[in-house]
């Protein structure tokens, strides 16, 4: 018996499972993300919230890590990490919370799927590769165009209170991308995923702490008044969305190709807007969905087409 092929088909086997549940997590639990902050926000604020979330999610990965006896990232890195954090999850996810006051989980999702197309606009660096290829070029008009139309169809019965939500939605997903590039092209060095995730976690639960006080929402936090429905949402938030979900993305950005990862934004909306309609009764009209399908088409060609060395 060839105990070393044995292993190495083990390891495979390993490998892949572990792939599976990875894109499974970004898929699936990020897609219910939406949701459970529509829930979550009944009863907390949107940076209080995301401060509590990513607090509570630091410190467990924390603890893990000093016992495990983990590589922290040096000094420098743990600068980027820790900026990045603050962009991504800080005011990219702590605006999305704050958009969702405006504007349903489903359609929250639907203008966050954007993320792809954003990271084709602000990474400069490609542009000659990019924007020398007419596909990504089509791409990129006809999905932004689709969700200025999308948000048209979606806005008609809200006015300006949807409105304000695509706003802050798009700026999120701006923010979230500079963020990761500014992570992408400046790290150093490699560190364990667990501490990486724990320094932007608490970036993040920084930041959101600043711009809750900023905006009076610790004032406003009535413990007794919280309902069990929040708590829950919370917690899943806490160790789904962030502990899990978060982690797992920040592996397969390591072993996957980006292009390759960033599908989960095709598959999020999907899932937001099933258990939006599911649970809490959203509705999507078959216009929307026709356009909203148009989006994802678009989204799917620039990814496609996008040079083969960034995949």
């Amino acid at each position: 018996m060839n105990f070393n092929s044995m292993n190495s088909s083990l390891r495979d086997k390993y490998y892949t499972i572990k792939l599976i549940l990875a894109f499974g997590a970004i898929y699936l639990i990020w897609g219910t993300n939406y949701l459970a902050n529509a829930i979550a926000l009944k009863s907390f604020s949107p940076f209080v919230l995301v401060t509590c979330r990513y607090f509570i999610a630091g410190c467990i990965l924390a603890i893990y890590a000093f016992y495990k006896n983990l590589t922290w990232p040096c000094r420098h890195d743990s600068i980027v990490i820790g900026i990045s954090g603050i962009l991504m999850l800080g005011l990219g996810s702590g605006m999305v919370a704050l958009a969702q006051l405006y504007i349903s989980s489903g359609y929250a999702a639907a203008v966050t799927a954007t993320g792809s197309l954003w990271f084709v606009i602000l990474d400069r660096k490609r542009w000659p590769y990019y924007f020398s290829n007419p596909y990504v070029i089509g791409g990129l008009v006809a999905g932004l165009g689709g969700i200025i139309y999308f948000s048209y169809l979606t806005n008609k019965p809200g006015g300006m209170r949807n409105w304000l939500g695509t706003i802050i939605i798009l700026a999120a997903a701006v923010i979230w991308v500079v963020g990761a590039l500014f992570m992408q092209y400046n790290m150093k060095g490699r560190s364990s995923t667990v501490t990486t995730t724990a320094i932007q976690l608490f970036a993040a639960s920084g930041i959101s702490s600043i711009a809750a006080l900023i905006r009076g929402e610790w004032f406003d936090l009535r413990l007794n008044m919280v309902s069990q429905g929040s708590w829950l949402a919370l917690s899943y938030l806490v160790i789904m969305g962030s502990l899990i979900a978060f982690s797992a993305y920040n592996w397969l950005i390591r072993v996957q190709p980006p292009a390759v990862v960033s599908t989960h934004s095709y598959v999020n909306p999907i899932v937001a807007i099933f258990t939006g309609w599911l649970f809490v009764g959203e509705q999507v009209t078959t216009e929307q969905s026709v356009v909203y399908a148009g989006v994802l088409l678009s989204v799917l060609v620039v990814q496609l087409k996008k040079p083969k060395f960034y995949n």
